[in-house]
């Protein structure tokens, strides 16, 4: 059988991640390594001055330099990669972020990381911003929980792994550790923020706060801060 031979260069290129991928960072965070790929003919020759087009995927995140020229090594990066937060709230309290990279000719790749809530950085800021502090704002404060700290002392010493003193139920904290629905379920500051119907048999029973609960948004900053372990960073 006869061969045809055309000449130019190969049609099909491919595609492969360098660095960036599989990365954790604070939701509204840029990753530490921007994500890069590189491209390649299929004989393996390094493919230089080709353009490669980043797009967020998932979680509702952002880009900037999105569209990249491959240098000499065939390497194209983007410019930062942050992170965002959509949907309902995971189990684990981390929220899937993807970005793709896509060029001519060739099959796009996939990044996949993970966003997180912090206290410092997330929730704390809530109590003042909901005017929580009204009732918590001084120690020993309602229900002797004092929010009006700095973000260190207060998760420490008020919030993280604290019996609550309400009786609510044995082994209920504050805010649990370990994480996931577990955590939650044992925090009774979830349990107060969500005005969970189980309050109403227990000696604890006004919701937090009293008169309504907050916005569904914002009680799923703390949920998901919670099932992610309630990191303090």
């Amino acid at each position: 059988m006869p061969l045809t031979v055309a000449p130019g260069p190969p049609t099909a290129r491919v595609m492969t991640i360098i660095a960036g991928d599989a990365q954790t960072a604070l939701v509204g965070s840029a990753v530490a390594a921007a994500p890069s790929v590189q491209v390649s003919d299929t004989f393996g020759n390094l493919v230089a001055g080709l353009q490669v087009d980043f797009q967020v995927l998932a979680g509702g995140g952002a880009v900037t330099g999105a569209s990249a020229i491959t240098n000499a090594s065939g390497v194209a990066t983007v410019g930062s990669w942050t992170f965002g937060a959509t949907g309902g709230v995971p189990a684990n309290g981390l929220y899937c972020n993807q970005l793709i990279a896509t060029a001519q000719t060739a099959a796009g790749v996939t990044f996949t990381g993970s966003a997180y809530y912090s206290y410092t950085t997330h929730v704390h800021p809530l109590w003042t911003a909901n005017g929580c502090l009204g009732c918590h704002g001084s120690a020993p404060g309602l229900g002797n929980l004092n929010l009006n700290g700095t973000a260190s002392s207060i998760y420490s010493t008020e919030l993280f792994n604290v019996a609550t003193s309400c009786a609510f139920g044995v082994g209920v904290l504050e805010v649990a550790p370990g994480g996931g629905a577990t955590a939650e379920a044992n925090s009774l500051l979830m349990i107060k923020l969500d005005h969970n119907p189980a309050l109403a048999t227990s000696p604890c029973t006004l919701g937090m706060p009293t008169a309504a609960p907050l916005s569904a948004a914002v009680r799923d900053v703390v949920r998901a801060w919670i099932r992610a372990g309630a990191p303090l960073n």
